[in-house]
């Protein structure tokens, strides 16, 4: 069972809850946005050239923009998302 019952006068969150949260921001924001690696390592001066890096798709986000640049007029495209699906289940 993950978590803990709240009883009746019992804080919802323990300094423990609040530590565990603290440090997983911190730990975030050791990392960097982009790549998701340290940024101690990836931006330091000494990395250049350590790492390499390969192109990959996701197929339901080019699906997705593809439909979606049909539609490049803001007077029809305001308020206007996708959905992505399986194209192997029938549709509804």
């Amino acid at each position: 069972m993950l978590g803990r019952i709240v009883r009746d006068g019992e804080p919802e969150w323990l300094r423990e809850d609040t530590e565990a949260v603290l440090e997983h921001f911190r730990e975030k924001a050791r990392l960097c946005p982009g790549c998701g690696l340290p940024r101690d390592e990836t931006m330091s001066p000494d990395s250049e050239g350590r790492y390499r890096s390969r192109p990959f798709r996701c197929h339901a986000c080019a699906a997705r923009a593809r439909e979606s640049a049909k539609f490049t007029d803001p007077k029809t495209s305001g308020g206007l998302y996708f959905t992505v699906e399986d194209a192997d289940e029938p549709e509804p």
